[in-house]
């Protein structure tokens, strides 16, 4: 699926007539902090509300979080690390990456602790979220799927796997580039 960025991009800077817009790679970072990408919604409201572009108050947003009811504490969280992005997105960024905590003294529910900076960290806290959010029987399901790709090598043989199937007509060296590509944009395997 190609998501066209750069055309919601420009029709963004046409309704700021010119303007640029804030740019902000809340997946990636929301990832990084929490382990999920689905935490990258409420981490951009985080981030809306801190600038002061959503007209409801914090407690408000806070009590529609808990009666939703799903990861409220990783939704709490998500939304806290957007607001400081809104302030200092480089300690957020340096945070993500496992350089710098959380500046001392901001009103933050956040754990150092609680950052994944491994694969298996990412892969026991998301089972763990899963276990919360639904049941065991579905994290398992998860890990069963995450267990196939452990290493470089294993991707490569997903890769594979997936042209047969599909029968998308790659090459040898275009499943490499594949899982090359894959490797450095998501899983970080060592070569």
């Amino acid at each position: 699926m190609n998501f066209p960025a750069q055309q919601i991009v420009d029709a963004v800077k046409i309704a700021l007539e010119g303007q640029e817009p804030e740019l902000v790679d809340a997946t990636e970072l929301a990832n990084a902090l929490l382990g999920d990408s689905i935490a990258s919604n409420l981490f951009m409201l985080g981030y809306a509300w801190q600038k002061g572009w959503v007209p409801l108050t914090h407690d408000a947003l806070m009590r529609a979080i808990e009666l939703n009811a799903a990861a409220v504490e990783m939704n709490k969280t998500a939304f806290n690390w957007g607001r400081l992005a809104a302030h200092d997105i480089a300690a957020v960024r340096a945070a993500a990456k496992g350089k710098a905590e959380a500046p001392e003294g901001t009103a933050l529910v956040l754990d150092d602790s609680a950052l994944s900076t491994t694969l298996d960290q990412r892969i026991a806290r998301r089972i763990a979220f899963l276990t919360d959010y639904q049941n065991a029987t579905y994290a398992q399901k998860y890990k069963s799927l995450v267990d196939k790709v452990r290493t470089a090598e294993q991707l490569l043989a997903q890769v594979q796997f997936c042209n047969s199937e599909l029968k998308a007509g790659y090459f040898p060296e275009e499943e490499e580039h594949v899982a090359a590509y894959l490797n450095l944009q998501y899983y970080k395997f060592a070569p």
